[in-house]
């Protein structure tokens, strides 16, 4: 599963609507860069980056982990 399918699963299990999600990155970020319609279209297309990714995750209660292939 790619990040963003987790991400969207995430909010789902969390009952929280993107436009929620938007206004709650905003509000952590100090900044007006996320519209629900502009997050929805980011996360469909999957064109978010690692550090977006990572930021989203951690607000949601989520880490990212990375580990070594043995």
């Amino acid at each position: 599963m790619d990040v963003c399918s987790k991400i969207k699963s995430i909010l789902v299990l969390q009952k929280m609507q993107i436009k929620e999600f938007a206004d709650l990155l905003n509000e952590k970020n100090n900044t007006q860069k996320y519209s629900g319609k502009n997050l929805s279209a980011k996360l469909n297309r999957d064109s978010i980056s690692f550090k977006e990714a990572e930021m989203m995750l951690n607000i949601l209660g989520y880490k990212v982990e990375i580990l070594e292939n043995k």
